[in-house]
């Protein structure tokens, strides 16, 4: 909107005019008093609202409702082809520019590259999107528009503000309550329509048969189970033990696939006495450190400088004596919960 392009104004605006200095009035012309209406007209309806000369509040409700939400595209096409278009009532989008943003609500997961069309323009590639399972059902997505492609700011759950990319990461909490929007990897029962971007992401993962992960939660209580196999799906559970990054290839724990168990241990301690002289008249052995002499443990008969002994004395090792042990082995910790957004 601009002032009209007309002889009346001076210098460019309207005036009431100077009858000594020879200014006349500005008098509006249809052209302008047009323009002024049609450029509030626009106002009041891209805030959905229908104009109506009797109502004098209308710009301000408009406005304050478009400050209040995010005008939503429709939702139309396939997964991987995504038809967007305006609102009845709204003005189509006839023309794309550099950094425009569009939001809107995911109707199906993608399988494939994803395409976006708005209104009669032309399909535009969702760069970053490379392979299936990347924009999810039921997600608020925020697309930006740049240089020929369109790109993701933002993929949330808009029930709970939670970026989609970090639903179901592993977190680790020093709190006792679970906070706002997470839940707590428990191997506990989730709904599949209650929590469809999860499930989306756990399914791509791959889902274990819930008996036989009911049957041994230690061995598979690190993978997400199918549940009743229609409407809910487990969580992992992670109480109580330590986790480990995948290998992926790199040659240190070799033969693991993601989620699966592996007890404690601990490499390997080997040794061996030998050509062990006895001494005349000497009861029982003498240790050091973890080693202890240990007297009668044997039971075999051995003989002395031709006296025999039955006593069976030895060595025995206790590390125990040394360095602090338990039914465990396990580094200096702190316990803290596991906890994942939803």
């Amino acid at each position: 909107m601009n002032y009209p392009d007309t002889k009346g104004l001076y210098q460019g605006k309207f005036t009431d005019g100077d009858p000594v200095a020879g200014i006349p009035a500005s008098i509006a012309s249809a052209d302008h008093m047009n323009t002024v209406y049609d450029e509030l007209t626009a106002a009041i309806v891209a805030g959905g609202v229908v104009p109506d000369a009797n109502d004098v509040t209308q710009l301000a409700h408009a406005i304050g409702k478009q400050l209040r939400s995010k005008r939503l595209l429709e939702v139309s096409g396939t997964a991987n082809a995504i038809m967007l278009t305006t609102p009845e009532g709204q003005r189509p989008v006839t023309g794309l520019s550099d950094y425009d943003e569009f939001s809107f609500i995911v109707a199906a997961t993608n399988t494939d590259v994803v395409t976006i069309q708005i209104d009669s323009l032309a399909a535009v590639p969702l760069s970053g999107v490379v392979s299936d399972t990347q924009v999810f059902e039921t997600a608020l997505l925020t697309v930006q528009y740049i240089a020929g492609s369109f790109y993701i700011v933002n993929q949330i759950n808009p029930k709970t503000g939670n970026p989609v990319a970090l639903i179901g990461n592993l977190i680790t909490s020093p709190f006792a309550a679970v906070g706002a929007c997470k839940m707590r990897f428990d191997a506990g029962d989730l709904s599949r329509y209650t929590h469809p971007i999860l499930f989306a992401k756990a399914q791509k993962t791959g889902l274990i048969d819930q008996a036989i992960k009911d049957a041994d939660l230690q061995t598979y209580g690190g993978f997400w189970g199918d549940g009743d196999g229609a409407t809910t799906f487990t969580s992992p559970i992670y109480d109580g033990a330590f986790v480990r990054f995948s290998d992926n290839g790199r040659g240190l724990d070799v033969g693991r696939e993601l989620g699966s168990w592996q007890g404690d241990a601990i490499r390997n301690v080997v040794g061996n006495f030998g050509n062990i002289a006895y001494q005349s008249g000497q009861v029982g052995g003498s240790g050091r450190g973890a080693f202890i002499g240990e007297t009668g443990v044997f039971g075999n008969t051995h003989t002395v400088n031709n006296l025999e002994s039955t006593t069976g004395d030895g060595i025995g090792f206790d590390a125990s004596r040394v360095v602090p042990t338990a039914d465990d082995n396990r580094p200096m910790n702190y316990a803290v919960n596991s906890e994942f957004l939803v």
